[in-house]
């Protein structure tokens, strides 16, 4: 899974943990890191890039630092105003809620 798509599936993951969980996001991520940020939002960041006048330049659109899951959770509790809490799971339960969301394992048919 490409991170891009992993970033996408951390934020339905997120939302899922509010809005159809006891607010607990179970997650095989432990403390590795990265960039949270969606598909949609780095083709904007292109487009934007794309069309702007600069030239040879490099665009940083993942953020100031990556960040673990846990500092994820704390941002978006503090955005969202809700109290989820993170739980480390297997990559195969992992893989199982994803599955139950409907998020594809390749890119290969988008």
């Amino acid at each position: 899974m490409r991170d891009s798509q992993y970033a996408e599936a951390m934020v339905s993951n997120y939302i899922n943990a509010y809005t159809n969980t006891v607010i607990v996001l179970a997650n095989n991520m432990g403390q590795g890191k990265m960039a949270f940020i969606s598909r949609d939002d780095y083709a904007v960041a292109a487009a934007y890039a794309a069309m702007s006048d600069w030239q040879d330049r490099v665009v940083d659109v993942n953020g100031h630092e990556p960040l673990t899951i846990g500092e994820y959770i704390e941002i978006a509790n503090k955005v969202t105003g809700h109290n989820v809490k993170y739980i480390e799971i297997s990559d195969e339960e992992q893989y199982k809620f994803f599955d139950s969301i409907g998020v594809p394992r390749t890119t290969e048919e988008m």
